[in-house]
């Protein structure tokens, strides 16, 4: 039995054996590596204008209603960690990325957007596992900063919870907005493409997990930085042996919550 059958089925995934977990890729249905690698810096750049154009309207705002300019550099200086503004810039970034990642698709043509994404259903039990996967990798991040004598909470995530303002606002844009945009851009769109060419499953997950994490490069340490780099890699292997997009969506909608919920009860 090949290595992917032997991992796929202790993960639950009890047709991995019979059936490929990616569609056929063939000339003109997926876009080649650099292309993807193009277009996927495009999907970016959209989600980081509208996140920009939130903060630039709360910044406008603040300069235009306060006194004190003193004060006013000081709140722009907080934004990027600003809760509140975090929330709606989130937000707000969805629907660029959704809407761009299914126009090039559709541009491309020859699969779906459910096709090319890999939005296919999968069984209960392999969507448990990766759940449990995910609690593990989470458990064993935050044993290891304890033992560092390091905040299990990291101060961006416990700057931006004590500014929410309105904390539901926060969780929606954390624990479903966040998931689907980046899921849809990283283990979607750009896995889908790499992974057709040369580079395979493990390449386009190497890399899809090295741009996520530089993401997030501004928000968190390095030790972080390197925590998102293995949770990427473990997204990517739920990617590439569940052949869906789900279990990813699930396993990042789960390590948000627990990230929150642990700014929520011991960050502050």
């Amino acid at each position: 039995m090949a290595w992917r059958e032997v991992y796929c089925a202790r993960m639950g995934e009890n047709d991995a054996a019979q059936s490929p977990p990616e569609l056929p890729g063939g000339p003109g249905q997926v876009w080649g590596p650099w292309a993807t690698l193009g277009l996927s810096l495009l999907i970016g750049v959209g989600m980081t204008v509208a996140q920009v154009l939130v903060a630039l309207v709360f910044a406008m705002d603040m300069a235009a209603h306060s006194p004190d300019p003193a004060a006013t550099e000081a709140w722009t200086a907080s934004l990027p960690s600003n809760g509140h503004v975090l929330s709606l810039a989130i937000l707000a970034a969805c629907p660029p990325v959704v809407a761009l990642t299914a126009g090039f698709i559709k541009w491309r043509g020859g699969l779906s957007v459910r096709e090319y994404l890999g939005l296919r259903r999968v069984g209960v039990a392999s969507l448990l596992a990766w759940l449990g996967a995910t609690v593990a990798l989470v458990a064993a991040t935050d044993l290891t900063s304890m033992a560092l004598g390091r905040p299990v909470v990291p101060d961006f995530m416990r700057k931006a919870y004590d500014s929410a303002g309105f904390p539901p606002l926060l969780w929606l844009a954390l624990v479903a907005a966040a998931p689907i945009a980046e899921e849809i851009l990283f283990r979607g769109f750009l896995y889908r493409g790499l992974s057709a060419s040369r580079l395979g499953a493990a390449g386009a997950t190497v890399i899809a997990s090295i741009l996520w994490a530089l993401l997030h490069a501004e928000q968190y340490d390095i030790l972080d930085i390197a925590w998102i780099f293995l949770f990427g890699l473990l997204l990517g292997w739920a990617r590439h042996c569940s052949g869906s997009l789900y279990p990813c969506l699930g396993m990042h909608a789960l390590a948000n919550s627990i990230a929150t919920a642990e700014a929520a009860l011991i960050g502050g």
